[in-house]
């Protein structure tokens, strides 16, 4: 048996022990270390995604069995009424569920990890609220409302909204805590403006503003869909080297820099793709709040993490939320944006109850 032959054997057979924590995976180049546990919870959460995406094809106007759903996803010569109501109608929802899960979720690792506090997300911070705002703009204002403009405006508007946040909040003492402070009542001001300009324009364009942002994928299709996924993938490729730099920042700016990181430029980087992953959902559904507060402290508890930063497990977990979130929503008849406030309430009172017993 030759060298390669050997090192291929034993790589296989490393990475099939599952009673170990870690599966190891050598190469030539490269060793990796892979945790057992964030491989099973993400195909765990897979099967969730599967599952609750298949479900929710059934729920409409036109009654369609779970069946008849995969008839329709795996069988080309099923019903074509059938493929048409599954595949063109309701198949791009159940995609555009998954899109915004996993963006809003990755957004939310991305600023938690960068303030060091499980309360900094972008629904708090504001940075939600500042695409919300912008948007609102690009519709009502300019009167521009094509995705494109809608995009340009909730990625300034983010973009404005953290900047604005970071240099109220900059101090020689600056906290996660005083940004999370800052970030509130920019928040609030922002969204009294909103408000003020929705009472302040005819009650057709209020009400389209009010639909919007309700936040919902119903309407959405494959049109919209495919341009959000090109841009959700460049952001996603152009964020990874955050999973490795993020984490090391959380111990300190000495110990970053001491390893090679600079702090200045990671923290510009992680603010520019947050904002932008937040924007990309804003613009095409409307603010879906707090899967970016839940999703990645949900999947750092499965995954049993020291940091909220895993891209693929928190990814996995927000797509999840979101995909049963719109399932639920269709049950009920709201829209998507209107469960995920419901739920994500809770889930802030009781994190904020946890934050405080742990305090005292």
């Amino acid at each position: 048996m030759s060298i390669d032959e050997r090192s291929v054997e034993s790589t296989v057979e490393s990475t099939v022990d599952f009673g170990r924590r870690h599966w190891r995976i050598d190469t030539a180049r490269v060793s990796t270390l892979i945790p057992v546990r964030s491989v099973l919870v993400c195909a765990a959460l897979v099967v969730v995604i599967i599952t609750a995406g298949l479900a929710s094809m059934t729920i409409g106007a036109y009654d369609v069995n779970f069946a008849a759903v995969l008839g329709a996803v795996f069988d080309p010569s099923s019903d074509p009424d059938v493929r048409q109501v599954v595949l063109e109608w309701r198949l791009p929802r159940v995609l555009f569920a998954v899109l915004c899960g996993a963006a809003l979720a990755l957004a939310g690792g991305i600023f938690q990890s960068l303030t060091r506090n499980p309360l900094g997300s972008p629904d708090i911070i504001g940075f939600g609220v500042g695409a919300q705002f912008g948007v609102t703009l690009m519709m009502i204002v300019f009167e521009l409302n094509t995705y494109m403009f809608k995009a340009v405006g909730a990625l300034v508007g983010g973009l404005f909204t953290a900047l604005l946040v970071y240099a109220l909040a900059n101090s020689k003492t600056m906290s996660s805590f005083r940004l999370i402070i800052v970030g509130i009542g920019v928040s609030a001001g922002l969204g009294s403006l909103t408000s003020w300009i929705l009472i302040s324009v005819s009650l057709e364009k209020a009400m389209m503003a009010a639909t919007w942002g309700a936040g919902s994928i119903a309407s959405l299709g494959f049109d919209q869909l495919l341009p959000a996924a090109i841009v959700f993938a460049i952001v996603v490729l152009g964020s990874l080297p955050l999973n490795r730099t993020l984490p090391v920042l959380e111990m300190g700016d000495d110990a970053a820099t001491a390893l090679g990181i600079s702090p200045g430029r990671t923290r510009l980087a992680a603010m520019v793709f947050g904002v932008a992953l937040v924007a990309l959902v804003t613009a095409a559904a409307g603010p879906i709040s707090f899967i970016a507060l839940a999703a990645p402290q949900i999947s750092q508890r499965l995954t049993r993490s020291n940091t909220p930063m895993g891209t693929v497990p928190v990814m996995l977990t927000g797509a999840a939320l979101v995909v049963v979130s719109d399932a639920v929503a269709q049950l009920v008849g709201v829209p998507v944006g209107v469960v995920t406030v419901s739920v994500g309430g809770l889930y802030l009172a009781w994190l904020l109850a946890a934050q405080y017993a742990r305090r005292a």
